[in-house]
């Protein structure tokens, strides 16, 4: 998990996987700034990686907010 601070607020992103490695993030953390009361489609994404070699199990399989009660999602993409 790593903290993301997103306007004034902090929340934890988890990725899930099922094998030998645990995935690690690509940053240490993520930031965005945004306009008060402006639409966005997508603020930011995170990229984890997999130290596992087969192809089938280096995938990520999910992200997840973990902290409750954020007015934000996050896809199977990380955005």
């Amino acid at each position: 998990e790593i903290p993301l601070r997103l306007v004034g607020s902090e929340m934890c992103i988890r990725d899930r996987d099922v094998n030998e490695f645990a995935p690690t993030f690509k940053e240490p953390a993520y930031k965005a700034v945004v306009t008060e009361g402006k639409i966005y489609d997508s603020i930011l994404q995170v990229e984890a990686i997999d130290e596992d070699c087969s192809p089938q199990y280096s995938q990520i399989c999910n992200y997840e907010i973990v902290t409750t009660d954020v007015p934000f999602a996050i896809d199977r993409n990380g955005e």
